[in-house]
């Protein structure tokens, strides 16, 4: 942030600079960062600072690049200037300044982005996708006041995020100083609550980082190419978070442990609640409604009807009844006159008329006389 009349003498005498792979196109902001670091004696304090060095890792194209570095040469606020309808990444580079590298943080630590808002149109419009977030923060979190930024999750497994502003203001409500936001929020001025804090996000990060990654989007204006829009940075912690107590030395070899110190006294137990009324009993059940009842079993077809007997065969015709036995004949009459015919029998319903009586025997012939004995 030392502006371009500085950059050829501030790059001749930086470590850092001097030693790194990276293009020396960056911006390069001093004394960015603090950390408080208790000392192993566990009784004295060392300030860390370190710098950050901002650098594009793919295409830039700003629409004025004289804004870059500082806002208006001044305030606490990094500026970056990008022209509308370009999108770019770039790396932010915690630096020890003494020795020359990379700085990694001992604590976690907050990042902010300021004035995310759109052209008075709607265009063009600006965004930050960073990945590697631990949390985020919009000013509905941070104070209560509904935040115009739209947030978008690219990946909560890896801590993605997309940041994109939904409504149009000018720079008016750029913030000039840390002072006028990192403070109270009875101390906040009515314009900071209602124009500056809404168009705000931080980003939240884990601690043991070198820096991280975001990538910057603007949409196309109306008149393409014809415009840009700046964002705003800056960094916070709050003090407790900037302080890291390391574990204390181990003892000379020999030396009795110290003894242990006294536990603080225990607080006195908690009056146990008052029991609660037993609940009343629920209301008893409706009985439940009977089930429908199953329809009737289909009707067995009717049985078959029994096969007919055979018809039974008239009865046989009883035998005619057998005639009367014959009186034994009478002695054959001299008259061949037929006996009349035998009654009918009375047994016999419709007698059959009787057979005819034989005639009587003829007489036996009468043998011839003997000749007379021969003399």
């Amino acid at each position: 942030g030392l502006g371009p009349l500085h950059n050829e003498s501030f790059v001749a005498k930086s470590k850092f600079l001097q030693t790194t792979e990276l293009s020396r196109q960056g911006v390069y902001y001093a004394n960015i960062g603090l950390e408080i670091v208790r000392n192993n004696d566990n009784a004295t304090d060392t300030e860390i600072f370190f710098d950050l060095y901002v650098v594009n890792r793919s295409e830039y194209v700003a629409n004025e690049i004289a804004r870059n570095g500082k806002r208006a040469e001044v305030g606490d606020f990094g500026v970056i200037n990008l022209a509308d309808n370009q999108l770019c990444t770039f790396e932010f580079i915690f630096v020890d300044r003494e020795a020359g590298t990379r700085y990694r943080t001992s604590q976690p630590f907050s990042f902010y982005f300021f004035d995310l808002d759109t052209g008075e149109d709607g265009f063009p419009t600006e965004s930050v996708d960073v990945c590697g977030l631990k949390s985020y923060d919009t000013s509905e979190d941070l104070y209560g006041i509904s935040t115009t930024v739209l947030v978008q999750t690219i990946s909560a497994s890896f801590g993605c995020y997309k940041f994109t502003a939904t409504e149009p203001f000018g720079g008016k409500n750029n913030p000039g100083f840390a002072s006028e936001i990192f403070v109270g929020f009875i101390d906040l001025a009515e314009y900071t609550k209602n124009s500056v804090l809404p168009f705000l996000v931080a980003m939240n990060f884990p601690g043991g980082r070198t820096g991280f990654t975001a990538s910057y989007s603007i949409t196309a204006a109306s008149a393409v190419g014809q415009s840009g829009r700046n964002v705003l940075f800056a960094g916070f912690s709050q003090e407790a978070s900037v302080s890291f107590i390391p574990c204390p030395p181990n003892p000379p070899p020999g030396s009795p442990p110290p003894p242990p110190s006294p536990p603080p006294p225990l607080p006195p137990p908690p009056s146990p609640p008052p029991v609660p009324p037993p609940p009343s009993p629920p209301p008893p059940s409706p009985p439940p409604d009977p089930p429908p009842p199953s329809p009737p079993p289909p009707s067995p077809p009717p049985p078959s009807p029994p096969p007919l007997p055979p018809p039974v065969p008239p009865p046989p015709s009883p035998p005619p009844p057998s005639p009367p036995p014959s009186p034994p004949p009478p002695p054959p009459p001299m008259s061949p006159e037929p006996s009349p015919p035998p009654p009918p029998s009375p047994l016999s319903p419709d007698p059959s008329p009787p057979p005819p009586i034989p005639p009587p025997p003829s007489p036996p012939p009468s043998p011839p006389p003997s000749p007379p004995p021969s003399s």
